[in-house]
């Protein structure tokens, strides 16, 4: 009898050349995604994986292997975590962070065909079966899956066409006497083939494990050169006896490794070297029991087969498996931060019992909160906060709540934090929790602002709040000076967006005028570029846009620098198309845009599709306008945000309203008096644009007293609270729309004595026109147009050039109605549309007559329309009959193809 030989080299593959054949075929063709290898357990499906895994890398192909299990099939990116650590943000959507994982596997490539290989699919978290889906779908890679069968049956991409679903069986006897004559070097006695195929049934697995445990036991012998077993209870047995069997032979540090890797399932290999004696590991890998290779760039190791694994842990009690638990959470908390995936510690700290420390669960929450996965990420800084996180864990919890637009929620959260200091008194004697609460209550004022549209409230937080931690016993360090200062500044910002811009500079002003950190600069000038934004100063906004930015440059990179760079980038925009530099604006708002999308921040795509959207409607092309504005609004709707969302509703419904679709934008303003009915806000950024759109849907329906007296109210009280920017804009409204004249003088005397306090083309312009008006000079009206229409602000150029031929025409000024016909023909050219535009013919009736023509027009009965004017029945049959004759209509029916005119 021969000596008994070492332990077998690793088995070859054989017997799956016509699976290898159609693997390599299906991934091969043009319009091939990948394949999905499926079979029973133990056939080999992992091991022909990594065969055509190793033949395409050695053909020039990237091969990025993943590994999912049971313990990675709940954690979000799981399988994919280690290509996730390089690219994703805080911010990212969902969607966003699948395009980055996909993006990062696509850099790792480096030009090269990329393969991605996933043992084991049916355990694969959804986010990473995502990426697997995108990789394929966009033709990014391809992929090539395993799945034990029998199983439900797969996602996408592993059922979607392109992917090739092969079938794997078990070896016939040919294959399995070249697998045993390969792996025992030498031949095999044919009675010897015939009972282990009888016994295993040609299964790879069950093959190995009995001719592992048949020469452990010596019943496998070798005999004149042949291999042959004298014995086969021992090695005939069931799998999972096969495998317990192994492990009964190992020694105790053995079979203790043995346990600890099947608990951990997959274990970076640093995380296995501090846990295991080397020598332990070397010898179980060489006996098949585990394998070390390289995960996603990690040296990882793991049960030899998924099998093993499963049959360790069902045989561990819960006492044995707590005790492995701990020693992996262990390990991994005294090792390097950042080296496993903290949401696989979590996981052990809970399957080890007992409490899990809160400083933990909130990286956990953090990280989760960085794939996007906000259900995990608010379920583990709940957990946080349960566990004594405190303040801290708060935050986190609120600033979760936040991002997804549960702003009530965030908003009790954050007030736990912040009630003590504001409502109770306390004061924080330690800096660290002074900081803590600062910022609690910057976010908490953030939310209800932006959130909850209630800017009123979140100034008087933040005051009392900065107020609060001034008298504090640590009111005078540096950190919390610097965090009441930004309180300060986040206070005097939502003064500019309730109404009063005026207040919000002079603060802002009076924080600039002392040397501040770069990050409460970038905020106090914000306030200062949001108050002269309204104040009616768009020149120095723009200024100020600039100085805080520039600010910003020396703030290190995160969410809060790049949600203030945006905040500077749309006043910075605004400031542009006030001040007349439509084209710089455009280009701005463009950039912006690109930008926003390439770091995936929705938020600034949000804005900066306002802002292009609201630039466009100042150029007069409210078709391209209204393109923008409707991905605002939909990106908006998405981040549910109240204040916001209102702008993109009003920009649209001028837009609407420019190319007189009258009805769409009732509709729309419909949307914003029921969102206002449902919740509340008091966000007056946008008073000017919202009543001129209230005003021309009155004006469309012939009720031009109606739309005078809503533009007087309103912008007397924009002048009362300080809101010149508002005011300019409605009393120039008036002096081009006004029925009566004594309402458009008042206007454009107002507009005069606002000389010199305003600045910017448009503002500039406004004024002027108003004083050509006064000195009833239609030259110089036309002169003022002119400008505008020099510089890009077409709209307004088109709208006086129209107004002051409507005036001309009564005047039966022919030569001003041709040179303003012109402009306005000329001026219009760069724009898409003209629903505003008043029909000429109007232009000849008195205000009155015009007012009844358009009530008429609307469909209105004369009675009705004596009593909505307050004159008699016979007044209104006067004043059609007259305007019959000057029209040159037919009665009634001639009034409809009447255009109203701009409001």
């Amino acid at each position: 009898m021969d000596a008994p030989e070492p332990a077998p080299a690793p088995r070859p593959l054989i017997g799956r050349g016509p699976e290898l054949a159609a693997a390599a075929a299906a991934l091969d063709a043009p319009g091939g995604r990948g394949v999905l290898l499926a079979g029973p357990i133990g056939v080999g499906k992992s091991r022909l994986a990594s065969e055509i895994g190793a033949q395409r890398a050695d053909a020039g192909t990237a091969v990025v292997r993943a590994v999912a299990t049971v313990a990675t099939s709940s954690i979000p990116l799981g399988a994919l975590a280690a290509v996730g650590q390089l690219s994703l943000r805080l911010g990212d959507r969902r969607g966003t962070v699948v395009d980055r994982v996909v993006g990062e596997l696509a850099s790792l490539a480096d030009g090269r065909p990329l393969l991605l290989v996933v043992d084991d699919v049916d355990r694969l978290d959804p986010q990473s079966h995502q990426v697997a889906d995108a990789l394929a779908e966009r033709g990014v890679g391809r992929v090539l899956g395993t799945i034990r069968t029998p199983a439900e049956a797969p996602t996408a991409p592993w059922s979607a066409p392109g992917v090739v679903r092969i079938e794997m069986g078990d070896l016939d006897d040919a294959a399995v006497t070249e697998v045993l004559t390969s792996v025992l070097g030498g031949p095999v006695a044919g009675e010897t083939v015939r009972r282990l195929v009888a016994a295993t049934n040609g299964n790879p697995l069950l093959l190995n494990e009995a001719v592992a445990v048949a020469r452990h036991d010596g019943s496998l012998q070798r005999v004149d050169g042949i291999w042959t077993i004298t014995e086969v209870s021992g090695a005939l047995g069931q799998l999972g006896d096969l495998v317990d069997d192994r492990l009964r032979h190992l020694a105790p540090d053995g079979r203790d490794a043995v346990e600890l890797i099947a608990v951990a399932e997959v274990l970076p290999r640093h995380l296995a070297q501090a846990l295991v004696e080397p020598r332990v590991l070397a010898e179980l890998e060489r006996t098949g029991l585990v394998v070390v290779e390289a995960v996603l760039g990690e040296m990882v190791v793991r049960p030899s087969h998924p099998f093993y694994g499963e049959a360790v842990r069902a045989g561990l009690g819960p006492i044995a498996r707590r005790h492995h638990a701990r020693r992996l959470a262990d390990a991994a908390a005294s090792g390097e931060q950042g080296s496993i995936d903290v949401m696989r510690v979590v996981a052990w700290r809970s399957d080890a019992g007992g409490r899990v420390e809160h400083r933990l669960l909130a990286r956990a929450a953090r990280e989760a909160r960085r794939r996007s996965e906000f259900d995990r990420a608010e379920d583990l800084a709940a957990r946080a906060v349960e566990s004594g996180g405190g303040p801290p864990a708060l935050l986190l919890l609120g600033e979760i709540q936040n991002a997804v637009g549960r702003f009530a929620e965030a908003d009790v959260t954050f007030s736990r934090v912040v009630d003590p200091l504001v409502v109770e008194g306390e004061l924080p004697d330690d800096e660290a929790a002074a900081s803590v609460v600062a910022l609690s209550a910057l976010a908490l004022g953030f939310n209800r602002a932006w959130g909850l549209g209630r800017s009123r409230d979140a100034r008087d937080l933040m005051l009392r709040a900065a107020d609060a931690l001034a008298r504090s016993p640590v009111g005078d360090r540096d950190e919390v000076v610097e965090r009441s200062v930004e309180l300060r500044a986040d206070a005097a910002t939502s003064a500019a967006f309730f109404g009063d811009p005026g207040r919000a500079a002079d603060e802002a002003a009076a924080l600039l005028a002392s040397p501040v950190a770069p990050r409460v600069t970038g905020r106090a000038e914000f306030a200062m570029a949001a108050g002269l934004l309204g104040s009616g100063r768009p020149a120095a906004a723009v200024a100020h846009s600039d100085a805080g930015l520039a600010a910003l440059t020396a703030v290190p990179e995160g969410f809060g620098k790049a949600a203030f760079t945006m905040n500077l980038l749309l006043t910075r925009i605004m400031g542009l198309a006030e001040a007349g530099r439509i084209a710089e604006a455009q280009a701005a708002a463009e950039e912006t845009y690109e930008r926003s999308v390439g770091v995936a921040l929705v938020t600034g795509q949000a804005v900066a599709s306002w802002a292009r959207g609201r630039v466009e409607l100042i150029a007069g092309r409210p078709d391209e306008a209204e393109r923008w504005l409707r991905e605002a609004r939909a990106l908006e709707r998405e981040l549910q945000t109240r204040g916001r969302r209102r702008w993109a509703l009003i920009g649209l419904g001028l837009a609407h309203a420019a190319r007189g679709r009258w009805e769409a934008a009732a509709d729309l303003l419909g949307v914003i008096e029921r969102l206002d009915a449902d919740h509340p806000v008091d966000d007056r950024w946008l008073h000017a644009d919202e009543q001129r759109l209230r005003a021309a849907l009155l004006a469309s329906r012939g009720e031009l007293t109606a739309a005078e007296r809503l533009l007087v109210e309103s912008a007397a009280r924009a002048r009362d609270d300080g809101a010149i920017a508002a005011a300019v804009a409605l009393w120039h409204e008036l002096v081009l729309t006004s029925v009566s004249r004594r309402a458009a003088t008042d206007a454009a005397t107002r507009l005069v004595e606002a000389e010199g306090s305003v600045d910017g083309a448009l503002h500039e312009a406004r004024v002027a026109d108003a004083a050509a008006v006064l000195e009833r000079c239609s030259d110089r009206r036309l002169d003022v147009a002119q400008g505008l229409a020099d510089v890009g602000a077409r709209a307004l150029a088109v709208h006086i050039a129209r107004a002051v031929s409507v005036d001309a025409l009564r005047a039966g000024d022919r030569a001003v109605v041709r040179r303003a016909r012109t402009l306005s023909g000329v001026a219009g050219t760069g724009g898409d549309g003209d629903g505003l535009a008043p029909d000429d013919r109007l232009g000849a009736l008195s205000p009155r007559q015009r007012e009844v023509v358009l009530l008429a027009a609307a469909g209105h009965r004369n009675q009705e329309i004596a009593e909505h004017l307050g004159i008699t029945t016979r007044t209104v049959e006067n004043h059609l009959h007259r305007a019959y004759l000057e029209l040159g209509v037919d009665g009634r029916k001639g009034l409809a193809s009447l255009r109203p005119g701009p409001g």
